[in-house]
């Protein structure tokens, strides 16, 4: 059985790297950032959201 050289795996698309970097192109690395400002978002969105219900249900309790 032949030995696999060391190595890992771009995380955009999965394509086999050296293990000293962390994306295959600049193309999958802007993919990578894009896709973590969006979670960002949707993760920030969503504390806001909490928030909001937070205040809503606690403004009803007082208003009672």
């Amino acid at each position: 059985m032949s030995e696999i050289p060391p190595h890992k795996h771009c995380p955009v698309c999965g394509i086999s790297i050296p293990p000293d970097q962390e994306f295959c192109s600049k193309a999958c690395e802007e993919k990578w950032n894009l896709m973590m400002r969006q979670k960002k978002k949707s993760i920030y969105l969503m504390w806001v959201l909490v928030a909001i219900l937070v205040v809503i249900m606690f403004s009803s309790y007082l208003l009672r």
